[in-house]
């Protein structure tokens, strides 16, 4: 993929609209004593419905723990359980699964291998695989790390890295692809190019990781855990929180979290107003921030 190369003028304007939108008035309220590796397996995905928080570790792997008691509730691992479900972001759907009172479909990406997204049924004492989507259009999209769904509006997004390499001022393309959410009667969903409703790319520097929606909004948790290698790339292992406007389909915010957390922020959804970040790494854990969040 050819590169186009900015002019020094244009990435010194760049970079300057970067910092003036980096929120640093972010600060930790809490750590919950909740691991982020658990039983030899990484941290990755997790989502929160109501006080129940939901941490995925790679492989499929659920716990389940009370945000107000913070006790664990339950473990199990997910029916789609396998070495190639990465479990790289969850996220809670709309609808409720037949025989499913007590929490709506919930949707794990698989990230590797085929880079599915596997719906489940899921319960305080288990869970069953209903649905499987992927998207069949053999374009950028169909390499999606991340699906998200869109609880307001009712849409699912799929997020993609657009180009492995950096452009002239150090930052990485994404696309973001919306799509309809499907009905939970459908066994295998295979998107095809006329199911996208709209696409847009995003810029930035740092390694992106999981995804959540929260009214308007996408947030993106970004970056790497501290390590030796990772001071050869500062700004592809900064840890923040990047926010993107569903409506501008614009990069709005970046909070700025390097020096809040040391693992690397694996997944986040929002609980009473407040950011409930997973991290990884024997450092990372479970974490509560507080602020000000678009919405």
């Amino acid at each position: 993929m050819k590169i186009r190369r900015l002019s020094k003028a244009s990435a010194l304007l760049f970079l300057l609209l970067m910092v003036a939108c980096v929120r640093r008035d972010v600060m930790v309220v809490e750590k919950f004593a909740f691991p982020g590796p658990y039983k030899k397996a990484a941290a990755q995905g997790m989502a929160v419905y109501g006080n129940t928080l939901f941490l995925l570790n790679n492989g499929g792997h659920c716990r389940i723990y009370d945000l107000k008691s913070k006790e664990l509730v339950s473990d199990f691992d997910l029916e789609s359980a396998d070495k190639e479900n990465h479990c790289n972001s969850a996220s809670f759907g709309v609808a409720f699964p037949e025989g499913n009172e007590e929490f709506p479909a919930f949707y794990v990406s698989e990230c590797y291998g085929e880079r599915r997204c596997f719906v489940e049924s899921i319960t305080s004492n288990g869970s069953r695989l209903i649905q499987t989507l992927s998207l069949g259009t053999d374009g950028v999209e169909s390499r999606s790390f991340d699906w998200v769904v869109d609880r307001k509006q009712k849409f699912l997004y799929a997020i993609a890295t657009a180009s492995e390499e950096l452009d002239a001022i150090g930052t990485r393309k994404y696309l973001i692809t919306k799509l309809p959410l499907p009905a939970l009667d459908l066994d295998n969903v295979v998107f095809k190019q006329n199911d996208i409703i709209e696409q847009f790319e995003i810029s930035f520097p740092n390694l992106s990781q999981g995804a959540s929606i929260y009214g308007d909004y996408l947030y993106l948790p970004v970056g790497l855990h501290d390590y030796p290698a990772a001071a050869e790339r500062p700004h592809y292992s900064h840890r923040d929180i990047i926010v993107v406007s569903l409506k501008s389909k614009k990069v709005v915010q970046t909070i700025d979290i390097h020096h809040l957390v040391k693992g690397e922020p694996e997944d986040m959804d929002f609980h009473d107003g407040n950011i409930i970040l997973y991290c990884g790494q024997s450092d990372g854990g479970v974490y509560k921030l507080s602020g000000s969040f678009p919405e």
